[in-house]
């Protein structure tokens, strides 16, 4: 049986949006997720990137210094890099580091969506 994506992306005329797949970030998947974004992202250039995290339940600090290498790019880029979905465990861990003053941290796409607009 094969193993689920780490990612997805859906179609979006304003954003690359990329959807995680799995529940638990390791080490293995944090690098993953850092070069699938990465990847993703360049089909899109300049698009501001937003990473549906809903389904993560646990996220450990290499995952985090994923998401901080991924924003340093994406800031030198001019682009924002935007988390949506994120559960409570999650939220608190990432305010906790203070990776929500360097990341846009909202409950929905359609929230980020209406932020990216009235901030263009």
């Amino acid at each position: 049986m094969s193993e689920r994506p780490l990612i997805t992306t859906a179609p979006h005329d304003e954003i690359v949006h990329v959807i995680v797949q799995r529940a638990t970030l390791d080490e293995q998947a944090a690098l993953a997720l850092e070069l699938s974004v990465a990847r993703a992202a360049q089909e899109s250039p300049r698009a501001p990137v937003v990473i549906d995290m809903a389904k993560v339940r646990f996220m450990p600090s290499v995952a985090l210094g994923a998401l901080v290498t991924l924003r340093k790019g994406f800031h030198l880029e001019g682009r924002r890099l935007i988390l949506v979905g994120l559960q409570r465990q999650v939220r608190q861990v990432i305010e906790v580091t203070g990776l929500d003053r360097l990341i846009g941290l909202f409950g929905t796409v359609e929230d980020a969506l209406d932020d990216l607009r009235s901030n263009a």
